[in-house]
C-alpha cells in the first residue's frame, strides 16, 4: 500500500519534472558543443548503469518486485544525473545536457534490466 502511493507520486513528479524541463530547457538539445556520440556519453551510460544496477539489486534484496526495484533503481539514477547536470549548469557555468540525460536513462534501464535478468 505504501509503495503504491510512492509509485503514484513518483510518476506524477516525474511527469511534472519532464514537462518543466522540456518547456524551459529544450535549447540544450540544440547545443553544438554537445555531441550525441562521445566519450562523455559512454561515461554517462556506464555510470548510470552501475548506479541503477546497484540500487536495483539492493531493492530486490529488500523483497521488492522486479518492477518496484527497477523503479527505485532508475529513479535514484535519474535523480543523480539531474543533480550532476544541474551542477554543470549552475556551478560549472556550462549547460544542462538533455543528451547526457538520455544516456543516463538508457544506462539506468540497461543496468536494471541486467539485474532483473540475472537474478
Amino acid at each position: 500500500m505504501l509503495f503504491e502511493k510512492f509509485k503514484e507520486k513518483s510518476i506524477i513528479l516525474l511527469l511534472i519534472f519532464l514537462f518543466l524541463h522540456l518547456a524551459l530547457g529544450c535549447t540544450a538539445l540544440k547545443n553544438d558543443k554537445d555531441q550525441w556520440l562521445s566519450k562523455d556519453k559512454a561515461y554517462h551510460f556506464l555510470a548510470a548503469g552501475a548506479i541503477s544496477a546497484s540500487a536495483t539489486a539492493i531493492s530486490k534484496k529488500g523483497k521488492l518486485s522486479d518492477a518496484e526495484s527497477t523503479l527505485v533503481g532508475v529513479s535514484i539514477t535519474l535523480a543523480a544525473g539531474t543533480g550532476k547536470e544541474s551542477y554543470d549548469k549552475k556551478i560549472k557555468k556550462t549547460f544542462f545536457s538533455w543528451k547526457d540525460m538520455i544516456f543516463n536513462l538508457l544506462g539506468a534501464l540497461t543496468g536494471s534490466l541486467i539485474v532483473n535478468m540475472t537474478d
